[in-house]
């Protein structure tokens, strides 16, 4: 109980040490979670600089700082959505935004992978991939009357982590990039302006197979 009401008081805490260590943190999940060993709260802890009882006046668990080293990228790409679309190349920045989140995956993907399987990660990931797309929508000029953001908003998340995460499953060579391109070219004409693919690209010429 005392750590639940500690974690709730830091969650919300406008302190800038707080902040700090929260931010170490979640740079060191995503630092471990890119090499073979299990990312462990010990080795999470001694990377971050901070005390096991600083990791868990933060968060619940590590899935949960799995799903809050997420929600920083999707965080990022509402940035990248933003600007990207208020300078009019909404194909260019769907396919960059989307190729973030699949290089930050790809590049941790026995870690995600597997957490991906889980029912309640998988739900809190695309809550989180929601309420990013909530945001990019606002900046969207030719979002039809007759759609209601947030059901695209959701449709677009669960569609993109359903790939992503079938992706990460099957362990084959296909590219973050590839990835990303699929996405962008499947999503509705009013949300991104599709443009040619470069001829001479790899993408183009049926090369899927880069790593990520």
């Amino acid at each position: 109980m005392g750590n639940a009401v500690t974690r709730q008081r830091m969650v919300g805490s406008a302190d800038v040490r707080a902040s700090r260590t929260r931010a170490k943190l979640v740079d060191a999940f995503a630092g471990l979670a890119e090499l073979p060993e299990p990312v462990t709260v010990s080795a999470l802890v001694r990377r971050a600089g901070v005390n096991r009882t600083s990791f868990y006046a933060h968060f619940a668990s590590l899935d949960a700082l799995a799903v809050e080293t997420l929600t920083e990228v999707f965080d990022l790409v509402a940035s990248i959505d933003t600007t990207g679309r208020g300078c009019g190349h909404d194909a260019e920045t769907s396919e960059k935004s989307l190729l973030e989140v699949a290089r930050f995956v790809g590049a941790r993907r026995e870690v995600y992978g597997p957490l991906l399987r889980s029912g309640d990660f998988y739900q809190a990931v695309e809550d989180a991939f929601t309420a990013q797309n909530v945001r990019t929508l606002s900046a969207v000029r030719d979002l039809p009357d007759d759609v209601d953001p947030f059901v695209l908003a959701r449709f677009v998340a669960a569609g993109a982590l359903g790939v992503v995460a079938s992706w990460l499953r099957e362990g084959n060579d296909l590219s973050a990039q590839w990835v990303a391109v699929q996405l962008r070219r499947v999503l509705p004409a009013w949300f991104t302006t599709d443009s040619p693919v470069d001829e001479a690209s790899p993408v183009s010429r049926g090369d899927h197979h880069g790593k990520a």
